[in-house]
């Protein structure tokens, strides 16, 4: 199945099987892990609001919409609004009714949200190359797909996440003061090992996660 990426317009091919929605999360957890193209939480990839209400609570859920770039914009619900931790974005395939996943997006310098091979907010490239088993490829910065990782070079997360997972990285507060910016700005791809990438201090502030239906 192809899977677009609506923020920066890659296109991959994802191979799902069919995977039961389930109603309660992995045991031994909080609730809070992703399997990437198939589970949110509490949520297989038919779940809806409703089902987060039931299993978070109402006060934990709030209705708004959201920035997907290139001026686009979708109805989404936020779960956990309040808390930098565990706030979450979340588009539906079916807006009206509020279900069926589509896409979770998580943002800032630290989440509670546990993906696989130990991707999270606030990790440096050099984190992220250990976690990769080397290095990988990033997009320049100042456009809407700024700092999305272009390949993993055949490293451990290349499996690990795989193509529904969409990891972005931003440069530090102080940046854009730095003549290295200039360097590694616009469309094009850059080593993660690049002197003039790694001055300007970027860390995983964003993560999509797509999820595909059989």
């Amino acid at each position: 199945m192809t899977v677009r990426c609506a923020s920066c317009g890659l296109v991959g091919l994802v191979m799902l099987a069919a995977v039961p929605v389930t109603s309660s999360p992995p045991p031994g957890t909080d609730g809070l892990v992703v399997v990437p193209g198939r589970q949110l939480g509490v949520l297989g990839v038919d779940g809806s609001e409703a089902d987060l209400v039931a299993a978070y609570g109402a006060a934990t859920v709030r209705q708004t919409e959201v920035e997907l770039g290139e001026g686009e914009r979708a109805v989404a619900t936020i779960l956990f609004p309040e808390d930098e931790r565990r706030r979450l974005e979340i588009v539906w395939q079916d807006p009206v009714a509020r279900r069926r996943l589509e896409r979770a997006t998580l943002r800032g310098s630290a989440t509670a949200w546990r993906l696989p091979g130990g991707m999270s907010l606030g990790l440096t490239l050099e984190q992220v190359e250990l976690l990769n088993g080397g290095g990988f490829e990033v997009a320049g910065f100042a456009w809407d797909g700024g700092g999305i990782v272009l390949s993993w070079h055949g490293g451990r997360l290349t499996a690990t996440l795989g193509p529904a997972v969409k990891v972005f990285f931003v440069p530090d507060d102080a940046a854009q003061q730095r003549p290295e910016f200039l360097e590694v700005q616009g469309d094009r791809p850059f080593a993660s090992d690049l002197p003039a990438l790694r001055a300007l201090g970027p860390s995983v502030g964003r993560i999509v996660v797509e999820f595909e239906h059989p």
